[in-house]
């Protein structure tokens, strides 16, 4: 946990557009019938830039002298990285819900079911652990300027989600599932925890190798 705080001191200064994002996901997706897209959509921004944050700061204030004069691991740094990621893009999500909730609430007088919410945020988590997922072992192998253009692999995910959702017959068997999900709140809960763990942990044995690889 002294690992996690140490690198959140390091990067929170840097933080304000993530804070945009989450207005920008608000905001956009107002007129949606469904507020999982501003989970959705949420993730999709923090993903896009949160991921290569930390990176990014490490190579603007060159840390690694920093980080070397620490009494921990590699393995604990790394691990430190992927736990702040994911509570502060989980923070993220569930406080873009809420704004769309108020926002929706003023605007247009409607509420959101508590299991709607509930399924909008765990989908918005699962999406956002995937994204990072997939980016973090690529910042770890190829730094932050070669990886730049990788930057926008969250924004190509919801694009060609959305397009599916728009121009295919898709929309109607994802509102079965997102209705049996809602009629199996618990299942879906321990499910999809499952599926991040699983998908986070597969994500940070490669970024450990990748690392260990390298010294």
């Amino acid at each position: 946990m002294s690992t996690i705080k140490i690198q959140w001191n390091l990067i929170k200064s840097y933080l304000l557009p993530i804070l945009y994002y989450m207005i920008i996901a608000s905001i956009i997706t107002i007129q949606s019938s469904s507020i999982i897209f501003s989970a959705l959509l949420a993730a999709t921004l923090m993903a896009m830039k949160l991921t290569s944050l930390p990176f990014e700061v490490d190579t603007n204030e060159k840390l690694d002298k920093f980080y070397g004069s620490l009494p921990v691991s590699k393995i604990d740094l790394i691990s430190s990285r992927y736990g702040l990621m994911i509570i502060i893009g989980f923070i993220g999500i569930i406080l873009s819900v809420f704004l769309r909730l108020i926002l929706v609430l003023i605007l247009k007088k409607i509420v959101s079911s508590p299991s709607e919410i509930i399924i909008s945020i765990i989908l918005g988590m699962i999406f956002y652990v995937i994204l990072i997922s997939i980016q973090l072992p690529l910042y770890y192998k190829y730094g932050t300027i070669k990886v730049r253009l990788f930057s926008i692999i969250p924004v190509i995910f919801y694009v060609l989600g959305a397009s599916l959702y728009i121009y295919t017959d898709i929309s109607n068997n994802l509102i079965e599932i997102i209705d049996y999900l809602k009629n199996n709140i618990w299942a879906t809960i321990i499910s999809i925890l499952l599926v991040s763990v699983l998908v986070g942990y597969i994500s940070f044995t490669i970024s450990k190798n990748i690392v260990n690889k390298k010294e």
